[in-house]
């Protein structure tokens, strides 16, 4: 059946991510018209998306392997950036609506802070990988940063964990897959806020300032995008 339903596809191996696992893009060549062929159907009617942590859902329209792109692609025009970002800032902010009480995770910022203590000690931090800022810094001082960035106050929401640009699938307007989800938790917002931002930076700062009042964010808590940006370099 999953032969049948692959036939015609081209797979290519997707080189970016630490997931551990082999991804794999599928394309397929878009069919020709012809003169004698019908017309085309009518889009089929959306779909629900089961979040794994609740009964919520969240609406979305039916993936189809052969046209979904990773948001990276459309990086020349600004309006379609725009638009971009702000489908991805709403699907977000719906993400993190849903319900928390029967989340079957939890990994707030205390129990991350645990992991990433344990990371350090094991000797599993690899600083080469730190984000420009901290390069030439040892886990030790990116450690101390860390410390002293917690925060006092801390809301929790459903979030991805990994919310990065490689992990979101689009298809006509809409997020329809997210990779790597083995991270999916209750912690604070900013655990997905901060990721997703400190992509947007290479595109520059009015996309990063687009993506957040397009979730509902005018007033960024620095602290915390810094907490949480330091904290992912233990993982």
């Amino acid at each position: 059946m999953l032969q049948q339903a692959l036939h015609g596809y081209t797979p290519a191996k997707v080189a970016a991510g630490e997931s551990g696992a082999d991804v794999y893009r599928l394309s397929k060549p878009a069919a020709r018209p012809s003169s004698t062929s019908p017309p085309p159907a009518a889009s089929p009617g959306k779909s629900k998306m089961k979040s794994p942590a609740s009964n919520g859902s969240i609406t979305v329209c039916p993936p189809r392997p052969a046209r979904l792109s990773v948001p990276r692609v459309p990086i020349a025009p600004t309006r379609r950036r725009t638009a971009t970002v702000r489908t991805i800032a709403d699907f977000l902010r719906r993400l993190h609506a849903l319900p928390i009480d029967s989340c079957p995770f939890l990994a707030d910022h205390p129990n991350r802070l645990r992991q990433a203590r344990h990371n350090l000690e094991a000797g599993l931090v690899d600083a080469a990988d730190f984000d420009d800022q901290r390069q030439g810094h040892t886990p030790a001082q990116v450690w101390a940063e860390l410390t002293a960035l917690v925060p006092a106050h801390v809301s929790r929401v459903v979030t991805h964990g990994d919310f990065s640009l490689d992990n979101i699938f689009l298809h006509r307007g809409h997020v329809t897959r997210l990779l790597d989800t083995s991270r999916l938790d209750i912690p604070d917002p900013y655990q997905d806020l901060a990721i997703l931002g400190h992509n947007l930076a290479e595109f520059g700062p009015a996309l990063q300032r687009e993506f957040l009042l397009a979730y509902g964010l005018p007033r960024v808590d620095q602290r915390k995008l810094n907490f949480h940006l330091c904290l992912d370099e233990f993982f």
